[in-house]
């Protein structure tokens, strides 16, 4: 946690609307993790809000703004209205408000490296491969991502404050708050355009981004998809590149603001489950072995290979890491057998997510 935060903070409590989402109940574990006290509201009883209620924090449903009697920060969705009345009584008490994407910047910055996962698919899933990379090389990261991972237990790793990994969700321009050490960027399509106006206006926000992570990182960019390959076109910054496809350049390296490009060797499916030589240049470095399909996954397994070795992890190490990660919650997730029909859950809802599906 950054000073400026943990001024605002103190001991708390800290209040957070809408704490039973997938993000916000993730980071109100963290700050009672840090022995700060922590009250919320929710529109629903849920899981995730019983569960927040065993470690210690106290929860009121639905909304009221009876709650809010002097705590140190309340935090919002961008779901919350601004006529919410604990919103509402926030400020009639002068209370700071804060939404929940500048509040993970924040505390995001306290951290020694931050390592962020965005792109319009696959954040979920190259977050908790990365995680599950970071975990096999005993780094002892801090997690928070946007699903359900089984290897922590749900959606939020408590660890220590050398390695934040976390998702960088688009809507709303939530990830411009965000300042990454190593930053992987997996797709960008026309989403969320309910607030984006077009395609070019989503490349505008991810230009920004970019420039948000420092010279002295990481930045990963997936050179088979067309929305990186014109961000790349616009960025005045070096990066790294994948693609499963070997690239132009036999040796690995362009020329200009491009950095090295790691590409799949020897590609193939057993079941639908990827294997390649995960290489760069003209050496290949790991053997990687998946045991989530598709291909699909080959591709934010060589993003997630290209991002952790250029943060200085092992080819073998990372290996191992991605050979243990079996998916997380909702995306493609095997749920049992009824009546001779396999039953799947996804949560895939965009044209390019469905058709990978």
């Amino acid at each position: 946690m950054d000073s400026e935060l943990e001024h605002i903070i103190g001991h708390g409590p800290v209040h957070f609307i809408g704490i039973g989402g997938i993000s916000m109940s993730g980071l109100a574990q963290i700050l009672l993790h840090r022995g700060i006290a922590v009250t919320g509201s929710d529109w629903l009883e849920s899981p995730a809000v019983d569960h927040l209620r065993t470690l210690g924090a106290d929860i009121c449903v639905p909304h009221c703004a009876s709650i809010i009697t002097g705590q140190t920060l309340v935090v919002h969705t961008a779901a919350i209205p601004a006529d919410n009345p604990e919103m509402a009584e926030a400020r009639r008490l002068g209370i700071p408000v804060m939404d929940r994407a500048r509040f993970l910047g924040n505390l995001a910055e306290g951290y020694g490296n931050t390592v962020a996962v965005s792109g319009t698919h696959g954040k979920t899933t190259s977050t908790g491969m990365i995680a599950t990379v970071m975990m096999t090389a005993d780094l002892n990261p801090t997690i928070h991502i946007g699903g359900l991972l089984a290897s922590i237990g749900g959606n939020t790793r408590l660890g220590g404050t050398d390695l934040f990994v976390m998702e960088a969700c688009e809507y709303k321009n939530s990830f411009l708050q965000f300042h990454p050490n190593h930053a992987l960027i997996l797709n960008i399509e026309a989403d969320h355009l309910d607030f984006f106006r077009d395609l070019d206006d989503v490349l505008a926000a991810f230009a920004r981004y970019s420039r948000n992570v420092p010279l002295s990182g990481t930045l990963v960019l997936n050179l088979d998809d067309a929305g990186c390959r014109t961000l790349a076109s616009r960025l005045d910054r070096p990066y790294t590149g994948f693609q499963l496809s070997v690239p132009d350049s036999v040796d690995g390296i362009r020329t200009g603001a491009e950095g090295p490009v790691y590409h799949a060797a020897n590609l193939a499916y057993d079941h639908g489950y990827a294997r390649f030589d995960a290489c760069l240049a003209d050496k290949c470095l790991a053997r990687i072995v998946l045991a989530v399909p598709g291909r699909h996954n080959a591709s934010n397994a060589l993003g997630c290979f290209a991002l952790c070795h250029q943060a200085g992890l092992g080819p073998d190490l990372i290996a191992d890491g991605l050979a243990l990660f079996t998916g997380t919650g909702r995306r493609f997730e095997y749920r049992g057998e009824t009546d001779g029909v396999d039953i799947i859950d996804d949560y895939a809802h965009h044209p390019t997510e469905i058709a990978a599906t």
